[in-house]
């Protein structure tokens, strides 16, 4: 995300203090196994879109293994 910042269309989302604060959320949700999504419109007609997903234990059905264990 960070190398695609100068791409970014508004200075809202270039922000550097608003970067850090959606990576800090980023990371502190991954710390618990939940998942990241991100989006951001970039100059031109691109749209850059990110998505880490956990594989941590189901919380609403912990029976439900990790697809990859």
């Amino acid at each position: 995300v960070t190398e695609l910042t100068p791409a970014f269309m508004t200075n809202h989302d270039k922000d550097p203090a608003r970067q850090a604060d959606w990576q800090a959320a980023a990371e502190d949700r991954l710390n618990w196994g939940g998942d990241v999504v991100g989006g951001w419109y970039l100059r031109g007609t691109g749209f850059a879109s990110v998505q880490v997903v956990a594989c941590s234990a189901n919380r609403i059905r912990p029976t439900i293994p990790c697809p990859m264990n």
